[in-house]
């Protein structure tokens, strides 16, 4: 049985903000850990168009996050 068009469009929509989901959690954890080895240049987070947004979805989704201690991670 075919799926509709209404169908297809919805799957499509949730399958991207999964992804950004998934990507914004790997944005969160590379934040923490950067802070002790630093991989990703200054200049380059600022010139990204959808690094800060992205990064902002999943700690806004997920409050528990801003308050967990991966924010605090120091890896000698």
């Amino acid at each position: 049985m075919a799926l509709s068009a209404a169908n297809k469009i919805a799957g499509a929509i949730f399958g991207a903000l999964k992804f950004a989901m998934v990507i914004s959690v790997i944005i969160f954890v590379m934040d923490a850990i950067e802070k002790s080895y630093p991989f990703i240049s200054v200049k380059t987070k600022e010139e990204s168009v959808l690094y800060k947004p992205v990064g902002k979805i999943a700690p806004t989704l997920i409050p528990a996050l801003n308050k967990s201690k991966i924010n605090k991670i120091v890896i000698p």
